[in-house]
């Protein structure tokens, strides 16, 4: 560590290069850590050992359901979340006029309200409990599973089905479930992969 000193005792600025931009170390605590943490300097900035997910794709399915047991309100929860954070992928919106409007509308919940304490930033049980807490909301098993029912049994029409087979590379046959939900996961997955993984 005495390469570390300058004359005076001080720690000697180490500059790693390899970031966007240079990254000074002064501190013999801070060197100790850059060591043991970037044994092997990389240099390759276009191609770091990490990404920023800034521009999340949403992967919770509209087939999911929390302890309330509604469909696809886990998935509105993470993409309207994810919004207020400014961190939703831009092909995504935060609450949007499909599945989202039905989910609200078959709660009886106004989509303002909902937007408003969506940007308290509640985990998904606050959300459920706030759920529960709303006036006039339509939460009896025969609303659920009506609910439920419309989320399971919507269909995309021929041109989403196509263009969603197509880009994920499988033949519009009918050997694919023609399921909005299932259509809808397909097309996340293919995102998340051309996004993230690509």
């Amino acid at each position: 560590m005495a390469d570390s000193l300058l004359s005076d005792g001080r720690a000697r600025p180490v500059v790693l290069s390899g970031f966007s931009c240079a990254c000074y170390f002064t501190s013999l605590d801070q060197i100790a850590l850059l060591r043991t943490f970037v044994a092997c300097p990389f240099t390759d900035t276009s191609n770091p050992p990490f990404k920023t997910m800034s521009q999340i794709v949403p992967l919770i399915s509209s087939g999911i359901a929390g302890p309330l047991g509604v469909l696809h309100l886990p998935r509105l929860w993470q993409k309207a979340s994810l919004a207020a954070a400014g961190k939703l992928h831009a092909d995504y919106p935060g609450i949007g006029c499909g599945y989202d409007q039905m989910t609200l509308d078959a709660l009886g919940i106004n989509i303002e309200t909902f937007r408003t304490f969506i940007a308290t930033k509640p985990t998904y049980v606050q959300l459920e409990t706030w759920v529960k807490a709303q006036p006039g909301v339509k939460l009896t098993k025969a609303d659920i599973y009506k609910h439920n029912q419309s989320i399971m049994g919507y269909i995309h029409g021929d041109d989403v089905r196509a263009g969603i087979l197509a880009a994920v590379g499988l033949a519009d046959d009918g050997s694919c479930n023609p399921g909005a939900v299932d259509l809808n996961n397909l097309d996340d997955w293919q995102t998340f992969w051309s996004v993230e993984i690509k």
